[in-house]
């Protein structure tokens, strides 16, 4: 793992990130940010974010269901232990835990479960970049470079979800093509590239259960929406909550989705802060305004603050599944490398990786 330039690459933006978060940074007014903060308030955040993660479990287990029958409870303990592991792992090693837990519990092929893991994200990343797009289009703040980036991330969602049902529909010849630069690595390694695109077209199969998919979208419009209500109580509690613009929580969250789409250290460690500090800053300059460099600091103690509300829970109800499951996560990374011969490309990719 410390080989791999993806770990460092994390390591280094996350860190220049917190670098830049922490410059000029006053620490009265941060001290004033944590100290002012209404906690009462604040803590009705838990209440929005339980709902985040029933209908995350309730959709995912739409998905899996189309591949075969999965019961609630392992749905939750995939879930909850893939956001704790990328909240303590590098490398996002959470999301490709998620389906190894699956395939543990259910036997459904790892490649099947990773696809419906991919399939979620796309949704999520439909919905945060409707809601970016939205603000930036209707208030115009934030800049032309950020409307780049987001419209550029939007079509890396669109292409990736293109090229999920070519795989899907035409599953034989899209997986000749996808393997094809395996043989770089020989016969054997493109044949197992090939059964792993064919496996992971296997797990799109809500494709064609339009109630589910119907439901599953619906869901995602749940998820959403419940995810920008928990920010509410963490801007309404702070001292500059007056002088944020109704659209603050939308905005930000959306902000926050769309840093942590980058490279990071466990639990998006300085990413989140910046993203956090930069979106509320942005959409609200009226905590600038009334409250000068002091204000600065206190949105930067919101963001130190929306991230350990974000984050911490699902690592405590992660490691309580993960207590559940009897296993530790360094076997749950080496579980899911050994997932079966049919899987077998996960294992070569991380011998790679590892050269």
């Amino acid at each position: 793992m410390l080989k791999n330039w993806r770990f460092w690459l994390g390591l280094v933006i996350s860190g220049g990130l917190l670098v830049w978060f922490m410059q000029d940074i006053d620490l009265a007014g941060l001290a004033d940010g944590f100290a002012l903060a209404d906690y009462g308030i604040l803590m009705l955040f838990i209440f929005p974010l339980a709902g985040v993660y029933l209908a995350r479990i309730w959709r995912w287990k739409l998905l899996l269901d189309s591949i075969k029958p999965t019961r609630f409870r392992d749905a939750a303990s995939g879930t909850m232990i893939g956001f704790m592991a990328n909240g303590v792992l590098p490398l996002r090693a959470g999301e490709l835990i998620r389906p190894y837990i699956i395939t543990r519990n259910t036997g459904i092929k790892y490649s099947s479960a990773l696809a419906t893991v991919i399939f979620v994200r796309l949704l999520d990343g439909f919905g945060v970049m409707a809601i970016f797009l939205f603000s930036l289009f209707v208030f115009p703040i934030g800049g032309m470079m950020k409307m780049g980036l987001a419209i550029g991330v939007g079509g890396v969602y669109i292409a990736a979800l293109v090229m999920m049902v070519l795989l899907y529909r035409r599953r034989d010849p899209i997986a000749r093509i996808l393997s094809a630069p395996a043989r770089l690595f020989g016969k054997k390694a493109r044949e197992k590239t090939r059964e792993f695109f064919i496996h992971f077209g296997d797990g799109l199969h809500i494709l064609n259960h339009a109630h589910r998919l119907w439901g599953a979208i619906a869901l995602t419009v749940a998820v959403i929406a419940l995810s920008i209500v928990s920010y509410i109580p963490v801007i309404q509690a702070m001292p500059f909550a007056g002088e944020t613009v109704w659209f603050a929580p939308a905005f930000t969250f959306a902000y926050v989705c769309l840093g942590v789409v980058f490279p990071s250290a466990p639990g998006f460690l300085g990413i989140f802060e910046a993203f956090a500090f930069m979106g509320i800053t942005t959409c609200s300059p009226g905590i600038e305004a009334a409250w000068g460099a002091a204000g600065l600091s206190m949105a930067k103690s919101f963001a130190i603050l929306i991230h350990v509300t974000q984050v911490l829970p699902y690592i405590i109800v992660g490691l309580i599944f993960l207590l559940r499951e009897g296993v530790s996560l360094g076997e749950l990374v080496r579980g899911r490398k050994k997932v079966s011969v049919d899987d077998a490309l996960e294992a070569f990719d991380e011998d790679e990786g590892e050269e």
